[in-house]
């Protein structure tokens, strides 16, 4: 058993973030990169250019194709 918090929880395990520059297809790369490294999360930020689509097709292909959970998060709007 790991160390516990308050109220006798346990602590969350301690997680890595990676960063990493690749070449290549985006949608591509970040799924063949987040399989290589056995990614656990893909995150991915919406650029906010297409009012019409909810998704850009590099969000779309890597929600299809991704071998981990992928969260798509909002651009921060200008004025915040």
């Amino acid at each position: 058993m790991g160390p516990s918090g308050p109220g006798g929880r346990r602590a969350p395990e301690e997680e890595t973030v990676a960063e990493r520059t690749v070449t290549g297809m985006p949608g591509r790369a970040l799924v063949d990169t987040a399989r290589s490294v056995n990614a656990q999360l893909i995150v991915l930020a919406t650029r906010g250019e297409h009012a019409a689509r909810l998704l850009g097709a590099v969000s779309q292909y890597v929600l299809r194709n991704a071998p981990c959970p992928v969260l798509v998060v909002p651009q921060a709007s200008k004025g915040l």
